[in-house]
């Protein structure tokens, strides 16, 4: 079935489920204030998200008020341990079961969601509230913010916001099913030379929703309180500078800080288009945040780490239909005086060819090498619709692939993909399950969309 948690595309929300959210990036002003498109289908190959049932969605109007509505009930399988005493300890959410004790969790833990949503709106005011039953048939215990704990329980949301055509407002406050708060608020502003972005966000320490979304440092709507401001000043229609500042803390102790953390992430990105095909784009960030590690010693450190990235990418088109991109990434990460200053580099380039309306074509080769993984850097692919991955490059190697997708016919369309990831000097590649002994990574992809 698809997903049946409309509610919550519809505002924003720590509550409901997005496909995608936007994380802080380039997109420096958008993300401050999410808005939702309502019911649609379920694309991810992940298997702890999709809901299993019926959903409806209505609206009317009288007068000036508009009025909509949604109900949904879900009856859906979760992979978890559940240890001898009945309690699910974890949640399995790789989607692999391919040894014994992955088999094990498949299915092991049935969740029920019922709940409704009601949205009021006025010219440009709308107000609306939502509330769901969420149940499970053994207890969680698990300790992860991205997990509920406990084995029932409603959440409730309300929310309320302001939009004309120059700038938008909202906020929302919501409750898990433990009598734990958490709220956002944003406003968006736009001027004709510069766009302005502001967002606040506090969510309790022991706030829980498996399907929460939080723009800010973590994903997770949980142990976090932040202020974020952005910007993107428009000199001209080709020429544009976007910046950001977020300064977080978290609310109690982190899985990796017993202390807690805090943060200031700096952004900024200058975009150049020579004409609608040709880009070129210079971006530099810098974060330092609290962190820990064992010394040489045994002992652990507390510090601030600071981690300094500085890319520069080019888009170009050689002829109509064939484009190319290189881009230069470098890193700099610093651990005050506990341990050696660390440097990485990765540099791509990416060729795509759009040889006939239904064929495309195309690659990409990355070399790397960085000084460990905490030096790493992080590479987004867009493997399929629905399927992304970001692939963290350190020591020394590269990476490519190869893609096709054709439609043979109009509404069905065939995707395939091969990668392969090199590491030079290492024995073998991950650990545990997923480990692989040698230092080639070699994987095809296939994917087939038929479309109504």
């Amino acid at each position: 079935m698809s997903e049946a948690l409309s509610i919550l595309e519809k505002f924003i929300e720590p509550l409901g489920w997005k496909s995608f959210g936007l994380r802080k990036g380039a997109n420096t002003v958008a993300p401050v204030v999410q808005m939702g498109s309502g019911i649609k289908e379920y694309r991810s190959s992940i298997d702890y998200l999709f809901f299993r049932g019926g959903a409806v969605e209505t609206g009317f109007r009288f007068s000036d008020i508009t009025v909509n509505a949604s109900i949904w009930g879900s009856h859906a399988p979760r992979s978890a341990r559940i240890d001898t005493n009945g309690f699910a300890t974890s949640i399995h959410k790789t989607g692999l079961y391919r040894y014994g004790t992955e088999i094990n969790k498949k299915n092991k833990l049935m969740e029920n969601n019922l709940g409704g949503s009601i949205e009021i709106s006025s010219g440009n005011f709308m107000v609306g509230a939502t509330s769901f039953w969420l149940g499970y048939d053994h207890e969680i215990t698990s300790t992860s913010v991205s997990n509920y704990n406990g084995k029932e329980g409603f959440l409730k949301s309300g929310y309320i916001s302001y939009f004309t055509e120059k700038y938008t407002v909202g906020g929302e406050v919501s409750e898990d099913g433990r009598g734990n708060y958490g709220a956002k608020a944003g406003a968006q502003f736009l001027f004709d030379w510069i766009d302005i972005g502001l967002a606040y966000r506090r969510f309790d320490k022991d706030y829980r929703t498996p399907f929460g979304y939080n723009f800010g440092e973590s994903q997770s709507p949980a142990n976090e309180e932040g202020i974020y401001l952005g910007c993107q000043l428009n000199f001209s229609p080709n020429f544009q500078i976007a910046m950001y500042a977020d300064k977080y803390k978290s609310l109690g102790a982190t899985y990796y800080v017993p202390g807690g953390i805090e943060g200031l992430d700096l952004f900024s990105e200058f975009l150049y288009r020579f004409d609608p095909a040709n880009i070129i784009k210079l971006r530099v960030q810098r974060e330092s945040k609290t962190d820990r590690r064992k010394q040489e010693s045994d002992d652990y450190a507390t510090y601030d780490r600071t981690r300094l990235n500085v890319r520069l990418d080019y888009e170009g088109r050689i002829v109509r239909g064939l484009n190319y991109r290189l881009r230069l990434d470098g890193v700099m990460v610093d651990f005050e005086d506990y341990f050696e200053q660390e440097l990485g580099l990765v540099g791509f380039a990416e060729l795509k060819y759009q040889v006939l309306d239904d064929l495309g074509i195309g690659g990409r080769l990355t070399k790397f090498s960085t000084d460990s993984y905490e030096s790493a850097i992080w590479q987004y692919e867009a493997i399929f619709p629905g399927y992304t991955i970001s692939q963290p490059l350190y020591l020394n190697g590269t990476r490519y692939y190869l893609f096709i997708k054709y439609s043979p016919i109009k509404h069905l369309t065939l995707r395939i993909r091969y990668t392969m990831l090199t590491k030079f000097n290492v024995e073998k590649l991950g650990s545990g399950y997923d480990e692989i002994i040698g230092s080639e990574d070699n994987r095809v992809y296939f994917q087939i969309d038929f479309t109504i």
